[in-house]
This record gives C-alpha cells, sequence and structure tokens, in this order.
C-alpha cells in the first residue's frame, strides 16, 4: 500500500508557497493515477546526481528523475506543462523536449556517467545506446499525460551523443577564456533577455541599469545536483567548470546571466517552477515506496 502521508510529507517540505502547493499536490495526484502501470516497473533508483568528467577540468552533472530496468537502463523524466492551444499541444511539447541539450546530456550521462543516490553506492550504467523517456502531465482540465511516439522514449545516437560531448568542451573553454579576462559583463541586455514563454530574465533590470556585480563563481553549490555528485570536489580551481543542463541552457542563452547565477543570484522564481518542484517531490516519494515494495 502507498503511504500517501509520506508523500504529503515530501510536497510540504519543498516549502514553496500555498498556490504552488495546491496545484503541484493535484498534479501529483494524477500523475499517480494515469501513469499506474509504472508500479510493474523495476524501479532501480530516483532522484539521482550524476556526474560526467569530459576531462580534468570540465564536469557534467545532473539530476536524473528515475532509472528503470527494462532489459537495460532507462532514464525518465516527468514534466509539467501549460495545456492544449493553437500553438502548443503533445508533438510540438515533445519535439521541443526530445531536441533539446538536457535530453541529450541525460543520455551521455547514461553512457559515460557515474550517479550517486543517496545511502547508496555509486553505480555507472555504462549503456551503449542510452534511452530517456520523457513525460508531461498537463496544466489543464482535464490533465493529461503527454509522451509522443514510441512511449516518449527517445534514443540516442551515438552521433549526437559527439555533438554533445564536442558542445560542452567547447562551452567550458569559452567560460575559462572569459573568467581570466577579469572583465564584466560578459554579455549586453539584448532580445535573449526575454524567453520563448515571454519571461522577462530576473537580471534584466540592474543590467539594463548597467549593475555589474564583480566577481566570478564557479558554481551554485546550492543545485542538489552538486550536492549529490560533487559534493567533495574543491571549486576553488579557477581553470575547474561544472555544467549541468540548466547551467549549459543559461550560459547558451546569456553569458552574464550564467555568471550572475553562479555568484548566487536569486535564481529564476516563477509559479510554474514552484509547482514543478511540487510535483517532481511527490512523484519521486512515490516511485520510492514502489521500489520498496518490491525490495530493491
Amino acid at each position: 500500500m502507498i503511504d500517501s502521508e509520506r508523500i504529503t510529507a515530501a510536497i510540504l517540505e519543498t516549502g514553496v508557497g500555498p498556490l504552488a502547493l495546491e496545484e503541484g499536490a493535484a498534479l501529483v495526484d494524477k500523475w499517480i493515477e494515469l501513469n499506474a502501470a509504472d508500479a510493474q516497473r523495476k524501479i532501480v533508483a530516483v532522484e539521482c546526481g550524476f556526474v560526467v568528467w569530459l576531462d580534468k577540468q570540465t564536469a557534467v552533472i545532473g539530476v536524473q528523475d528515475l532509472l528503470t530496468d527494462e532489459g537495460q537502463i532507462v532514464g525518465n523524466e516527468w514534466k509539467s506543462t501549460k495545456g492544449p492551444t493553437k500553438f502548443w499541444n503533445q508533438d510540438k511539447w515533445f519535439q521541443s523536449i526530445s531536441t533539446g541539450s538536457q535530453i541529450a546530456i541525460y543520455a551521455l550521462a547514461l553512457q559515460q556517467g557515474t550517479y550517486y543516490e543517496k545511502g547508496k553506492e555509486p553505480s555507472r550504467p555504462a549503456v551503449a545506446a542510452p534511452r530517456i523517456r520523457v513525460r508531461a502531465i498537463t496544466k489543464s482540465t482535464p490533465m493529461m499525460i503527454w509522451t509522443g511516439e514510441n512511449g516518449g522514449v527517445i534514443e540516442i545516437s551515438d552521433a549526437r551523443l559527439e555533438a554533445v560531448v564536442a558542445a560542452l568542451t567547447n562551452k567550458a573553454a569559452s567560460i575559462r577564456q572569459m573568467r581570466k579576462t577579469q572583465l564584466v559583463p560578459w554579455q549586453l541586455p539584448g532580445i535573449w533577455c526575454v524567453n520563448q514563454f515571454r519571461r522577462e530574465c530576473e537580471y534584466y533590470g540592474d543590467c539594463a541599469a548597467g549593475k555589474y556585480p564583480a566577481g566570478i563563481g564557479l558554481f551554485d553549490e546550492s543545485d542538489p545536483a552538486f550536492q549529490l555528485a560533487l559534493g567533495n570536489v574543491d571549486t576553488h580551481d579557477p581553470d575547474l567548470v561544472i555544467l549541468g543542463a540548466s547551467a549549459y541552457a543559461a550560459v547558451s542563452e546569456c553569458a552574464e546571466k550564467y555568471r550572475r547565477n553562479t555568484l548566487g543570484g536569486n535564481g529564476e522564481e516563477s509559479m510554474e517552477l514552484a509547482t514543478g518542484t511540487v510535483l517532481h517531490a511527490g512523484v519521486a516519494e512515490w516511485y520510492r515506496q514502489l521500489r520498496e515494495q518490491r525490495g530493491a
């Protein structure tokens, strides 16, 4: 039997506001209802940090939502998204996520990374042909699960993995070079200050006013991926570059946003992000209990 009180406790521990708690908890309940078949999957790990060392000074990190054993280890990601509109539907969502950098980075981890789960020994899946299953629950009435072709399972080719390594290595090199100049800002305001969802960057006001704090950080050590996978790494090496999917996206959008994030900036806050935090916490606890029931 699933202990709903444990799921509620996990949700409350997120510490987000009441509106996000309410919306996120409803998403958790519906996710469990619509994905009941997951109870039959062999669950290997839940919320597992990983690190891939591209070289001695470049680490790629992240947190995989779920690992399942389906003849080989498969990565699983769950998301929330707005409901269908004239310009947004399951196909467009799946195309966006399947071609994005996050899924490719996570596939690289399945092939070359080391995984760390709290209370467990490190593991290396070493999957030759990595696959990632992506699913999203819509914030609509009624709520729906979006997947995509092949049940949302994306297989990443060797050619794409090679491109991921090259892109991350080059991005790390550019970051090292910007650090060496000791000059700020790293980038000026522009059209990249507003994202595709018309949300303005949290740093735009200061940048537009010419307020550029001095300093260069290495990585936000409060990041869950850092805590799980790199807690013992010396982050004072100026040549060390740590990239996750979100950090890669930030520096690709705007190098100044990335620099401010590493200084411990306030970070992006929104109702959508808070709701997503609740969804991840509640669903993760459900999968942990499913694994416990199977004696894993």
